[in-house]
C-alpha cells in the first residue's frame, strides 16, 4: 500500500467514432487501483454514439472540437486540457491493466529527474484475442533519457504505442506539443523529446492492452499512407541523428528496418483482426 499522497493523473483520450470500444477503455480506467484520476475526452466530430457512452461516466469531462482536427491535432487538444501532475494519452480502443496508473506514478515519483515511464504492452486483436507481448526486459530499470532515445533510434520504437507512456506535466511543458508534421511517428518523436528532459523508467509489469483494430484511425493511416509513414520515420531519424550522435551505419540499418517493419505491420493489420 502506497504511503504517499495520490497526485492527480490526467488520462487524455482523443476520440473519433470510437463507440465500439470506448466503454471498455473507460471501464479499465474506472477499475484502476489508483483513484486520483481525471479523464479528459476531446471528440473530433464523431457521428456515432461515442459521446453518449462517455456521458454515462461522471468522472469524464468531454470537450467537442468544432471542426475536425485529425489524429495528432486531437491529441494536442486533449493534452492541453490536462491539469494533472502526470499525463497519459490513451487510445479510445486501448485497455489499461488494473495497476497501470499506480505502477507508473510510483516509478516516476521514486526516481527524481525521470520524465517518462513505460512498461510492458500486450497486443490484442479486434476481438480481444491476445496476439503478442512487447517487453524490453524481465526486470524494472531506469535509464538515462538520451541513452534510451539513442537505443530507440538504433533499434525501433521501444516506447511502444502512446498509452504505454506516462509522463510528467513538467516534461510535457518543456517538450511542447505533438508535431503535426508527422503522420506515422508523432508519438515516437514526442517520446524522444520527453526522454531528452530526464530519465526513462521501465516497468516489466503489464501496463496496457493495445488493440489492432481495422477501423481505428491509426490502422487506416497504416493502410492508406504507408509511403508517407516511411518518409516520416526517415525524417525523424534525420532530425535527431546529429543531436544523438548516431553513426552512418546506424542510419542505414534504421532505414532498412523501418521499411521491413512497415510491410510486416501492414500484413499484421490485415490478417490479425
Amino acid at each position: 500500500m502506497s504511503e504517499y499522497k495520490e497526485e492527480l493523473v490526467s488520462i487524455c483520450i482523443a476520440t473519433y467514432n470510437g463507440g465500439k470500444f470506448i466503454r471498455e477503455a473507460l471501464e479499465s480506467i474506472k477499475s484502476q487501483s489508483y483513484k486520483n484520476i481525471e479523464v479528459v475526452v476531446t471528440d473530433d466530430c464523431s457521428s456515432d454514439d461515442t459521446l453518449d457512452i462517455c456521458g454515462e461516466y461522471d468522472f469524464v469531462t468531454i470537450y467537442r472540437n468544432e471542426t475536425r482536427q485529425g489524429l495528432v491535432g486531437n491529441w494536442n487538444a486533449a493534452v492541453a486540457k490536462a491539469s494533472g501532475k502526470y499525463i497519459k494519452l490513451m487510445g479510445q480502443d486501448d485497455v489499461l491493466a488494473p495497476d497501470s496508473v499506480r505502477i507508473q506514478v510510483e516509478a516516476l515519483k521514486s526516481n527524481p529527474g525521470a520524465s517518462i515511464s513505460i512498461g510492458t504492452c500486450d497486443v490484442i486483436s479486434e476481438n480481444s484475442k491476445h496476439l503478442m507481448t512487447r517487453k524490453l526486459s524481465n526486470k524494472d530499470f531506469v535509464m538515462d533519457g538520451v541513452k534510451f532515445a539513442r537505443k530507440s533510434l538504433w533499434n525501433r520504437n521501444i516506447y511502444c504505442e502512446p498509452a504505454n507512456a506516462m509522463y510528467t506535466a513538467e516534461a510535457a511543458q518543456k517538450a511542447g506539443i505533438y508535431d503535426k508534421q508527422y503522420i506515422y511517428v508523432p508519438d515516437w518523436e514526442y517520446a524522444i523529446k520527453l526522454s531528452l528532459q530526464g530519465k526513462v523508467c521501465y516497468s516489466a509489469s503489464p501496463i496496457f492492452y493495445f488493440r489492432i483494430s481495422s477501423g481505428s484511425e491509426t490502422s487506416t493511416l497504416y493502410r492508406k499512407k504507408n509511403h508517407e509513414m516511411l518518409v516520416d520515420s526517415y525524417k525523424m531519424f534525420d532530425n535527431y541523428k546529429d543531436q544523438l550522435k548516431l553513426a552512418l551505419f546506424q542510419e542505414v540499418y534504421f532505414k532498412l528496418m523501418a521499411r521491413m517493419r512497415m510491410y510486416a505491420r501492414l500484413l499484421f493489420i490485415r490478417f490479425k483482426k
